[in-house]
């Protein structure tokens, strides 16, 4: 995995536009609730990846991004499963969630220094 800023706030970018595009009348009673608590936040979250061009900044914002994605994932249904995984390192020790369609860990925290670190801690279905 290629530690790339520029790609990642475009990814970010691309995100920002999903959340926009979100109908909301298609969504079960439950994730319409979770929705309205966490558009916000997400939206919030990728304009921080997608502003910041500094790598260390960028993962701050993902992090929140994905914690606060997977709250939505838990009342969703998934395609496929997706793997909650956490790196244990990040921010100083305090650790970090990912969300991932592949069971192989591939840390977005720390990039090719520590591709391999972490762990999945819950697959979605």
């Amino acid at each position: 995995m290629k530690t790339d800023a520029v790609a990642a706030a475009a990814q970010a970018e691309a995100f920002q536009a999903a959340i926009k595009a979100v109908d909301m009348n298609k969504l079960s009673h439950d994730e319409h609730t979770v929705w309205m608590k966490v558009m916000n936040k997400l939206a919030t979250d990728a304009a921080g990846i997608t502003k910041n061009k500094d790598v260390a900044k960028q993962r701050v914002a993902f992090a929140s991004l994905s914690n606060t994605l997977y709250e939505l994932l838990k009342v969703s249904k998934v395609d496929g499963p997706i793997y909650y995984q956490h790196c244990p390192m990040f921010n100083e020790g305090k650790g970090a969630h990912w969300l991932s369609k592949e069971n192989a860990v591939k840390n977005p925290f720390f990039g090719a220094q520590m591709i391999s670190c972490g762990s999945t801690v819950e697959t979605l279905n």
